[in-house]
C-alpha cells in the first residue's frame, strides 16, 4: 500500500550515512514503557526511550494489499528470572502500541522526526524461562484484529446493544435449522388439482 512520507523524510534516508533506529511505545498497565534498538537512552517528543541494544529484538513489519492485519512480535532477552513476575502480574492484552522507524545523524540526534510505521494493540507475552534469565516476548496486532476477536454476533440481541430499536436481526433465531425447499416441492403445501376442463381447485 502507498504511503505519502513527510517532507524530507525521503531525501533523509538517502544520505551517504544512515543510522535507522527503532522506537517502541507501549502502554503498559504500571506506566508507558518506551524503548528504542540503541544502547542509551534516548529524547525525543519530551519522552526518555531506553535503550535496549543487542537484548532487543522486532520482527519484520508488514502490510499487504488484501487488508490483513499482520502482527509484530517484540522480544527482550536476558532478563532476571526473579523479575518476571513483574511481567505476569499486568494484564497487558489490549493496550495501545506504537513503533516509529528514525535515522539518527553521527552525533546522535534526529535527521527528521521518526515516522510511525505501526499503532495497534498488545495481545499476548509468552515468557521463556531458563531459571537464571528470560526472555519475553511482546505480540502486537493490529486494532483489525481486536475487532475481529470480541465475539459480536448477528442476533436480535446483539443488534439491540448498538440500536436498541432496530428490528432487522428479531427473527434470526427462528430461521435456525428451519426447512426452506428453494426450488423443490414443499411437502406441507398440497398441489392444485386441474380437472379436464383446465381449471383449478384450490
Amino acid at each position: 500500500m502507498s504511503r505519502d512520507l513527510p517532507t524530507g523524510f525521503a531525501s533523509a534516508m538517502d544520505a551517504a550515512t544512515l543510522h535507522p533506529c527503532i522506537l517502541v511505545e507501549l502502554a503498559w498497565p504500571t506506566g508507558t514503557v518506551r524503548a528504542w534498538n540503541g544502547y542509551r537512552d534516548l529524547t525525543w517528543d519530551g519522552n526518555t526511550f531506553i535503550g535496549t541494544g543487542h537484548l532487543g529484538g522486532i520482527s519484520a513489519i508488514k502490510e499487504s494489499r488484501d487488508g490483513a492485519a499482520n502482527g509484530v512480535a517484540l522480544t527482550l532477552s536476558g532478563i532476571p528470572s526473579g523479575n518476571v513476575s513483574l511481567a505476569l502480574a499486568n494484564d497487558t492484552q489490549g493496550q495501545s502500541a506504537k513503533i516509529w522507524f528514525g535515522e539518527l545523524n553521527s552525533a546522535g540526534a534526529f535527521t527528521i522526526d521518526p515516522y510511525q510505521i505501526f499503532e495497534g494493540v498488545i495481545d499476548v507475552c509468552p515468557i521463556e524461562d531458563d531459571g537464571t534469565t528470560a526472555t519475553i516476548t511482546v505480540q502486537l496486532e493490529k486494532e483489525l484484529i481486536d475487532r475481529r476477536a470480541r465475539g459480536r454476533r448477528y442476533t436480535h440481541e446483539d443488534q439491540i446493544i448498538d440500536y436498541p430499536t432496530d428490528r432487522g436481526f428479531e427473527y434470526v433465531a427462528g430461521l435456525v435449522n428451519k426447512p426452506l425447499n428453494w426450488g423443490g416441492p414443499n411437502n406441507n403445501v398440497t398441489p392444485p388439482v386441474v380437472d379436464d376442463s383446465g381449471s383449478m381447485d384450490n
